[in-house]
């Protein structure tokens, strides 16, 4: 994760504007946006999807019912 951070920290777009303005931005992309090799990529499922998806059950439910945190 920390070359694709380091990557995505130093990218700029054509026009010269960054594609992520704060590291907070890059986790949450990586983390909720990005399908993972490592994962299920025929399902593009990303670390947060992995995440749920191998919660027990009951787990998975609470963790489901919880407002998702916003981004500030």
């Amino acid at each position: 994760m920390l070359g694709t951070v380091v990557w995505e920290l130093r990218t700029e777009r054509p026009d010269g504007k960054k594609e992520f303005q704060s590291l907070d931005e890059i986790v949450r992309w990586y983390n909720e946006v990005k399908p993972h090799e490592s994962l299920d990529f025929d399902h593009a499922e990303t670390p947060a999807h992995a995440f749920v998806r191998k919660l027990r059950p009951t787990e998975r439910t609470a963790c489901l019912k919880r407002p998702k945190e916003r981004a500030a």
